[in-house]
């Protein structure tokens, strides 16, 4: 059985990826008004974080049985920070 922790940062993998499809809508609607290189790299930074997560939400579903308490917890606090600062990174586009 999952512990609280591997149940955690899957969760969390999974909200990065919306967030990161968040930042791929905000910079693709950017980049079709100012067609400048920093806004299509931008684009691509998104896809990256985009795909990254969704990778991780994958490896962690298939690697919770082998995960141990100690990694889990560790695990959980990285994708905690990575959440807050795409968030951040999602509000301040927003703006």
């Amino acid at each position: 059985m999952a512990s609280v922790f591997v149940n955690a940062t899957v969760a969390l993998a999974a909200i990065a990826a919306v967030i990161s499809l968040g930042l791929l809508i905000t910079f693709l609607a950017s980049y079709r008004k100012v067609r400048a290189p920093f806004t299509a790299g931008l684009v691509m930074v998104a896809a990256f974080f985009l795909a990254q997560n969704l990778l991780l939400v994958y490896a962690f579903v298939t690697m919770m049985a082998d995960m141990t308490e100690f990694v889990s917890q560790l695990l959980t606090g990285v994708m905690a920070f990575g959440c807050i600062a795409l968030g951040v990174l999602l509000y301040a586009s927003q703006k």
